[in-house]
């Protein structure tokens, strides 16, 4: 197979699972990548979701141009324990959550989703990265 046109790549997908939990001691929000082990956190979850899909985006991003970069680090036992009895989170959450990052979301329009504090909730993270 010959190699694609030069103004032609390739889209190569990336998948992390997230576990997001409120942190009594940051008195935030935190979104937690099980499989690269980067956080994001906020004043309400789709805000910590938000930074954390940044961080996985800058961090792949970094990868691409430097191949000698891990991506990969396995978050802590006690973060992943935290999926145990998580709530898988509603897409629509995490659809507004990437719009935000990518600046398709209405600044003035700012989500907040109510939750118990007591909540945790997974989703998943996929980035689709040009190659």
């Amino acid at each position: 197979m010959a190699g694609l046109p030069n103004n032609r790549r390739k889209i190569k997908a990336f998948k992390d699972t997230c576990v997001i939990y409120y942190s009594r001691t940051d008195k935030c929000w935190v979104a937690h990548s099980l499989r690269m082990d980067q956080i994001g956190a906020g004043d309400c979850v789709v805000e910590a979701l938000a930074e954390l899909i940044k961080a996985v985006d800058h961090v792949l991003h970094c990868a691409q141009r430097d191949a000698t970069l891990g991506v990969l680090r396995e978050a802590p036992a006690w973060v992943r324990a935290k999926v145990t009895n998580a709530q898988k989170l509603p897409a629509e959450v995490y659809e507004i959550a990437y719009k935000m990052v990518r600046g398709e979301w209405p600044e003035k329009f700012e989500p907040e989703f109510k939750y118990p504090k007591n909540r945790r909730f997974v989703s998943e993270i996929t980035e689709e990265l040009m190659v």
